[in-house]
């Protein structure tokens, strides 16, 4: 696996625990109703939280830095564990990340690039999704079956 895309995996796996899911529900038109230009584009600022958002959020919950939480995904550590791990209630790193969700989102209401329904739909939705995506882990990354080293 290359660099970029060990590193898009964790970008993933940061966005998911930071609603990104709720940022790719976000980019599509699901309102009823609802045309496209209504929901939010493709872009890293419209609405969604960017993955580095929500590990600098979760590293400086957990007391460490982002590259030990990327690390640490990489190994196959779910942010659950890494949370256990440092005494973190996990409800307390989900609340901050919905709270920050919550904040962009209401920007871009104000904005008029996003109704005030969708924008209900995924807070409402966030919680559980970050929170199982919290509980994953995966496979800790290898190429051609070796261990990835640490990068520096």
């Amino acid at each position: 696996m290359t660099r970029p895309r060990t590193i898009a995996i964790a970008a993933l796996s940061a966005a998911l625990l930071a609603g990104g899911g709720a940022g790719l529900a976000l980019a599509s038109p699901s309102v009823a109703g609802a045309a496209p230009s209504t929901a939010l584009a493709h872009h890293p600022s419209h609405g969604r939280m960017a993955p580095g958002m929500a590990l600098r959020t979760v590293a400086s919950m957990l007391g460490t830095s982002v590259r030990e939480v990327r690390l640490s995904l990489r190994a196959g550590t779910s942010i659950a564990a890494q949370a256990e791990a440092a005494g973190v209630p996990l409800a307390s790193i989900v609340d901050a990340l919905v709270a920050e969700l919550s904040q962009r989102l209401d920007a871009q209401v104000e904005r008029g690039r996003l109704t005030r329904e969708r924008a209900d739909q995924v807070l409402a939705e966030a919680p559980d999704r970050i929170a199982a995506a919290f509980e994953r882990s995966r496979p800790a990354a290898t190429l051609r079956g070796r261990p990835l080293r640490p990068q520096r």
